[in-house]
């Protein structure tokens, strides 16, 4: 797509949008959200008890759909110039502020060390054999520890036109 706009074949952005969440005018959740990915890996810690203390202090956004939705179509009209946005929120939480808000809600999730994490993981596939539950968890299941990566993104380009900073018209 990149190269395309570049060589003036087409018109377009590359928008990326942030970690779906509740509509933040209702309150109101995908009607799927059985699916959603981010939930699915917290639904995989409750199950299997434990939180890889690695991960305490990974940043998480959660994304308004409306306030993304908002922020695509303002973004879709911006410049022919700018063409990569992260349309999301750059409000970030850290996932242990997450863990700890459910355990003080009654879910048992215990901080653990990354190989006993593993472990717990390990052991809880093996006695919920073809459960769903921890299918967000799938990269702990390998013991090859260059397979899994978190992919960093920067958000503050596109968050500087909203308050006034760079000009995107």
């Amino acid at each position: 797509i990149l190269q395309a706009v570049a060589d003036g074949r087409i018109e377009g952005k590359v928008i990326r949008v942030g970690n779906l969440m509740r509509r933040a005018s209702d309150g109101e959740f995908q009607i799927n959200s059985i699916t959603n990915g981010f939930l699915r890996t917290l639904r995989g810690y409750a199950a299997v008890g434990g939180f890889p203390v690695s991960l305490m202090d990974r940043e998480q956004e959660f994304s308004p759909i409306d306030y993304v939705a908002s922020a695509v179509l303002r973004l879709g009209r911006a410049s022919s110039r700018f063409t990569v946005f992260h349309a999301c929120n750059n409000h970030k939480v850290q996932l242990g502020d997450v863990i700890y808000a459910m355990r003080e809600h009654g879910l048992g999730i215990r901080i653990v060390s990354d190989e006993y994490f593993a472990q717990m993981l390990a052991d809880y596939s093996a006695t919920h054999e073809g459960s769903d539950a921890v299918s967000g968890l799938i990269a702990y299941a390998s013991h090859d520890t260059q397979s899994a990566c978190y992919l960093g993104y920067d958000d503050r380009s596109t968050s500087e036109e909203r308050r006034g900073g760079k000009e995107c018209r």
